[in-house]
């Protein structure tokens, strides 16, 4: 069993990279039914339910293994809240398809024995151009239930997990991954920085900020893969796969969908 993580898909934009590209992502030929692909937030499926979405949501369900994700700003909350709800992993999930889930803010999940702290959400800093209720929610912040329900699950393991996979960061993460001050306006930054101070844990993984960076002990992940193989003692870490995509991707869209990248990127294998 293997766990893949990685930042951002934004729906229909590259969804390729979890999908079908195995020149960024080979270990796609390989995968089983035991092993699990994690995307960092911003997932952003389903929300328009057109054509497109569906083929890329049927695409997925027919691999053999499982993708999971947490939620990031950039997701239509509504939809997410339809979702049927099952356990997996010792705790709730969202159920898109069988092989399709979101795991939920606040939540500790136990995959393979390895221990995975939960929680997306984010501050949009482009909330100006969007549409309440069409290209953004106000769900997107945490709720004083999410933050409740993160830290009495923490609680229960004695501040300690194994791994942590959030869609913000810590603010005390930022001067080591070289973020923008701004970005710490963020209440959900704020809330994550104070369990950042509290908790025992082997490595943080954080989406949002289109940017892959590896720090002491926090990962910014956008298009980079890392692998983390279950064992014994929860865990072993490693970088597996980079992915060198286009530049040109846009952070988020102003009108009801998101837009359409380039499809002209170059990759490179490590």
């Amino acid at each position: 069993m293997n766990i893949y993580i990685t930042g951002d898909t934004h729906g229909t934009i590259e969804a390729h990279r979890i999908l079908d590209n195995v020149h960024a992502f080979p270990q796609l030929r390989t995968l089983t039914p035991e092993d699990v692909v994690v995307v960092l937030g911003d997932f952003a499926l389903p929300w328009m339910a057109d054509e497109r979405e569906k083929e890329i949501i049927a695409g997925l369900a027919a691999k053999p293994w499982t993708t999971a994700f947490i939620d990031g700003n950039h997701e239509c909350f509504p939809a997410l809240a339809s979702m049927p709800t099952a356990n997996r992993w010792g705790a709730d999930v969202g159920v898109i398809a069988p092989n399709i889930l979101h795991l939920r803010r606040g939540r500790v999940y136990d995959i393979g024995g390895t221990t995975f702290w939960c929680m997306g959400g984010a501050l949009s800093i482009d909330r100006a151009m969007r549409v309440r209720g069409v290209t953004w929610f106000e769900e997107e912040m945490l709720s004083r239930a999410d933050e409740k329900r993160g830290l009495e699950a923490l609680a229960a393991r004695d501040f300690t997990v194994d791994y942590v996979l959030t869609h913000a960061g810590p603010c005390g993460a930022f001067p080591e991954n070289n973020l923008p001050y701004y970005y710490q306006n963020d209440a959900v930054a704020r809330y994550l920085d104070y369990v950042y101070r509290c908790l025992a844990f082997r490595r943080w993984f954080v989406g949002h900020y289109h940017k892959d960076h590896a720090g002491k002990r926090i990962r910014l992940l956008y298009q980079d893969f890392v692998r983390i193989t279950p064992d014994s003692d929860g865990g072993v870490y490693r970088d597996s796969v980079v992915f060198h995509g286009s530049s040109r991707v846009r952070l988020g869209f102003t009108g009801s969908r998101y837009p359409v990248a380039n499809d002209d990127s170059e990759t490179e294998e490590t």
